[in-house]
């Protein structure tokens, strides 16, 4: 739980007084900061080399994930593309669309309407 600074729990919890040693915050056993009595920043609890070299690691796994990605996008792209542009689905899709365009009306023409 959060506890407020040590001269509002004075107030809030009489017990303390206006002593600070009473207070938790200050006592010699606190696990805030690792029992260190010494004013001044506190040690770190990691070592930040190992942190800084497994982000660099991170990071060059990423770039090698972006470019592998990056390379079977543009693979894929060039089949899509070349699948497109071939002779085969052009004439496909231009019999799709004249048809789309013309075949109700040529079937209006052709066929009898009891043949509906």
């Amino acid at each position: 739980s959060l506890s407020p600074p040590c001269g509002i729990e004075s107030i809030m919890h009489p017990q303390h007084g206006n002593n600070p040693s009473s207070c938790h915050r200050h006592s010699s056993s606190s696990s805030f900061d690792g029992g260190n009595d010494e004013e001044g920043p506190r040690k770190p609890l990691h070592d930040e080399s190992e942190e800084d070299e497994i982000e660099s690691l991170n990071r060059k796994q990423t770039a090698t994930e972006t470019a592998t990605a990056t390379a079977k996008l543009n693979r894929t792209k060039r089949l899509a593309n070349k699948f497109l542009d071939s002779n085969g689905t052009i004439t496909f899709m231009s019999f799709i669309t004249v048809y789309a365009l013309y075949g109700d009306d040529v079937r209006i023409i052709a066929f009898q309407p009891n043949v509906d």
